[in-house]
């Protein structure tokens, strides 16, 4: 692989020409020989190609909304990414996680609360949470307030008695690009 600088003739010049591809990357023209493929892809790779192929679709659709546009302008520099797009393919590749659920009861106010820990830190996340009965039963849901990129969120309980020992919590944690991660913890 050369890189060619100061050179007017093939500055910005892209594509192949005989057995050599010029390509741009950063604004550097770089020369180098074509790929070769040396086998049938794998079932595996196959499924990553149209994993990345989703996510490039993605990423141009993320591009054209001016608010979508400008968070990814923003998270690119907060990542030292090269490009809002690179930063859009990267949301979409990056599923979330859910690394930590507890259930808890604050001593002051009585109030119980489920907090969750994302190991997701740096995405937009949306959180929502279910308590379910030990007959499976839902006994109430809702959102968490996420209030941009953090990793910590807690769910105040609405109804007495939720979080009693055997009943079910499930959270569901969504980020921007609508990947989904789903982790289910029963109460002791």
């Amino acid at each position: 692989m050369a890189i060619i600088e100061n050179n007017i003739l093939l500055h910005g010049i892209s594509g192949k020409l005989g057995n050599v591809v010029f390509r741009q990357l950063n604004g550097k023209t770089i020369m180098c020989l074509p790929p070769q493929r040396r086998a049938a892809p794998t079932a595996i790779q196959k499924e990553q190609r149209e994993r990345f192929r989703l996510a490039t679709m993605y990423a141009k659709m993320a591009l054209d909304d001016p608010d979508l546009k400008y968070m990814y302008e923003k998270a690119a520099k907060k990542l030292k990414s090269t490009s809002a797009y690179a930063a859009a393919v990267a949301d979409y590749l990056k599923r979330p996680e859910i690394e930590e659920i507890t259930t808890g009861v604050d001593t002051g106010s009585k109030e119980a609360f489920i907090f969750i820990t994302s190991a997701s830190k740096g995405k937009n996340l949306s959180v929502c949470v279910t308590i379910f009965s030990a007959n499976g039963k839902v006994i109430e849901a809702g959102y968490v307030n996420c209030d941009g990129f953090q990793r910590d969120f807690k769910y105040v309980v609405q109804r007495a008695n939720s979080l009693s020992v055997g009943n079910l919590v499930e959270v569901k944690v969504t980020d921007m690009p609508g990947n989904i991660a789903v982790k289910t913890v029963v109460i002791d």
